[in-house]
C-alpha cells in the first residue's frame, strides 16, 4: 500500500514537472515570437489638428494624431475625430515612391480641397468606406501641423537617411534600382550577337529589368554607344535603339561592345557584337535580254564585284530565279540545276590576289532553260560564294512573254 502511494505520488509530480515544462516552453515561444516581431519607433510626428474630408465634415480639426515610423518600415497613422471617435491604419514602405509620398505628405500636408487630390498616405492608405452600400461615401483623414518647427529636424533626418539610403533605408532599393540594369532584346548579360560580314542595320529593343519602356520608368531617359567606328548607333528611340555595322574588308574577325544605360546612373548592359572579315562584295548587277549564244536565245547577266583574302581560292557566282511571288523555279533537264532542284545558272572564278575586283563577271542563262511556258513575272538573285561564306544581290525582276 505504502509502495502503491510512493509510485502515484511520483506519477503525479512527473505529471506536474512535464505540465510546467510544457509552460515555460510555450512562455518561451511567446517571448521568442514577440521578440522576433519586435519594432523599434523611429521616427514620430506629432501633429495638433486632424483634418476630416467627407460626410459633412470636410475641413473639421478635432483632436489630435501623429505618425510614427519604424525600424522595419512600418508606418502608424492614427488620431481622432470628434465625429468619428479614434481611427489608426497600418502600412508598410514598400518602394521608392510610397516612401517619397509620405516624406512629401509629411512635409507639405495634404490638400483638403479634394479628397482624392491627397497624397499617397492619405489617399492610399487612409480613405475609409463607412457606408458599404455607398462606396462613394469616403472619409479622407490627414495630420496637420500648425507648428512646423517641432517635427523640422526629423524631417530632415528622414529625408537624408531616404536620400543616402542609411539607416532604416540601409537596404532599400529605389524603383530606379528595381527597374536597372536595362535589356537588350530581353537580356541584361552574357549577350552576344554576330553581325554580317557585309554590314547591315539592325534594331534592337532596349526595355527596363522590369519590362518597361525606357520613358515610363523612374530614370525616363538611357545612353547607348559604341566603342568601335564600324559599328555606329544611328538612330535611337524610347524602345530601341539601330546599329549600322560596315562591310569587314579587313580581314579578319572583330568585335565591339555596345553599353546602355540609364542617364546619369553607371549601372550598364553590354552586348558584344562579332563581325567576320568579308570575303567578297556584290557592288553591282544588270542584265540584257534578248542577246544570243550561238543558236540559244537567252538573257546575259552582268555581275560586278570584289573579294578579299581569298587568294587562290575557287568561288562561285551563281544566278538563282524564282517567280515573282518567291515561288523558285524548278529544273527539269538537269542543265541549268542548283542541288535542291532550282534553276540556277553557273559561274567560276578563282582570285588572284589578295582582293580581286571582278568588273564585270557575265553569266548566260537561256530562256528556254527556264521551263516556262506562256507569260510570267520573274526574278533573279545573283549569289557570290567563297571560303565558306556567301553574299548575295538585290532581286533584278523580269518579265518572260
Amino acid at each position: 500500500m505504502l509502495f502503491n502511494l510512493k509510485i502515484s505520488i511520483f506519477a503525479y509530480t512527473f505529471i506536474q514537472l512535464a505540465i510546467m515544462k510544457r509552460v515555460i516552453l510555450s512562455i518561451f515561444a511567446i517571448f521568442a515570437a514577440v521578440t522576433a516581431y519586435a519594432q523599434t519607433a523611429v521616427y514620430t510626428f506629432y501633429f495638433d489638428e486632424v483634418w476630416v474630408d467627407g460626410r459633412g465634415e470636410k475641413n473639421a480639426k478635432p483632436g489630435k494624431g501623429k505618425i510614427t515610423i519604424y525600424d522595419n518600415l512600418d508606418v502608424v497613422f492614427e488620431g481622432s475625430s470628434s465625429h468619428f471617435g479614434n481611427f489608426r491604419t497600418d502600412f508598410k514602405i514598400q518602394s521608392a515612391s510610397s516612401a517619397y509620398d509620405v516624406m512629401l505628405y509629411l512635409f507639405s500636408g495634404p490638400d483638403n480641397d479634394n479628397c482624392e487630390s491627397l497624397s499617397f498616405v492619405a489617399k492610399a492608405s487612409h480613405v475609409y468606406y463607412n457606408d458599404n452600400r455607398n462606396p462613394n461615401n469616403k472619409i479622407c483623414y490627414g495630420l496637420v501641423s500648425s507648428d512646423r518647427t517641432s517635427n523640422e529636424s526629423k524631417m530632415e533626418s528622414l529625408m537624408s537617411a531616404f536620400k543616402n539610403h542609411t539607416g532604416i533605408f540601409s537596404s532599400f532599393r529605389s524603383q530606379a534600382d528595381i527597374e536597372l540594369p536595362l535589356k537588350i532584346e530581353g537580356r541584361t548579360s552574357n549577350y552576344s550577337v554576330r553581325a554580317k560580314a557585309s554590314g547591315e542595320e539592325t534594331a534592337y529593343a532596349v526595355r527596363s529589368k522590369t519590362g518597361k519602356m525606357v520613358n515610363e520608368t523612374a530614370f525616363k531617359d538611357y545612353e547607348v554607344s559604341s566603342d568601335s567606328y564600324w559599328a555606329d548607333v544611328s538612330f535611337r528611340t524610347e524602345a530601341a535603339f539601330l546599329l549600322k555595322t560596315e562591310p569587314n574588308t579587313t580581314g579578319r574577325s572583330r568585335t565591339a561592345t555596345i553599353t546602355v544605360k540609364a542617364k546619369n546612373n553607371d549601372i550598364a548592359t553590354t552586348m558584344t557584337v562579332t563581325q567576320p572579315a568579308m570575303v567578297a562584295k556584290i557592288n553591282r548587277v544588270w542584265v540584257e535580254h534578248n542577246k544570243r549564244k550561238g543558236l540559244i536565245k537567252g538573257m546575259k547577266i552582268h555581275v560586278e564585284f570584289e573579294t578579299f583574302n581569298v587568294r587562290g581560292i575557287t568561288g562561285y557566282c551563281n544566278a538563282y530565279f524564282s517567280f515573282a511571288n518567291g515561288n523558285k523555279l524548278f529544273d527539269y533537264n538537269g542543265n541549268f540545276r542548283a542541288t535542291d532542284g532550282q534553276v540556277c545558272c553557273p559561274g567560276y572564278f578563282t582570285s588572284g590576289y589578295d582582293n580581286t575586283i571582278y568588273n564585270n563577271f557575265e553569266l548566260f542563262m537561256p530562256y528556254a532553260e527556264l521551263h516556262i511556258n506562256g507569260r510570267a513575272d520573274c526574278y533573279f538573285i545573283v549569289e557570290v560564294q567563297v571560303a565558306g561564306q556567301s553574299v548575295a544581290s538585290e532581286k533584278v525582276s523580269f518579265n518572260v512573254y
